[in-house]
């Protein structure tokens, strides 16, 4: 999400927490220093329950955030703004979530190691 749709109009913020209902942990200083590759940043070693991304999606031109829960198929988006809900029709974030779910299978597929036959 960071390098695919936030990047060009602005990735604001990640945070990630333990424990559903407890403050997380502001990891945005440490997500940039590695330019958006969360893999390369030092939260990244230990599991997060769950983590809320803050940005200006490119694709679907407005503010949002997205909250997903570790081992879960559950996430939320909020929007800053619902304009774009009535110019995009009402079920074009439904097909935005389906990219996300989509383009985090092939990135998780990227990087494993090929199978063998």
């Amino acid at each position: 999400m960071i390098r695919t749709d936030f990047q060009k109009k602005g990735f604001q913020s990640l945070a990630v927490g333990m424990i559903a209902g407890t403050s997380p942990q502001d990891v945005t200083r440490d997500v940039l220093a590695n330019s958006g590759a969360i893999r390369r940043s030092a939260f990244a070693k230990g599991e997060s329950e769950y983590a809320v991304l803050t940005g200006c999606s490119h694709l679907m031109e407005v503010t949002m955030r997205i909250i997903v829960w570790n081992q879960s198929d559950r996430f939320i988006l909020q929007l800053a703004d619902d304009r774009a809900i009535d110019k995009d029709g009402k079920h074009s974030y439904d097909k935005y979530a389906d990219s996300i779910e989509i383009l985090a299978h092939i990135d998780y597929a990227k990087k494993q190691p090929a199978a063998v036959f």
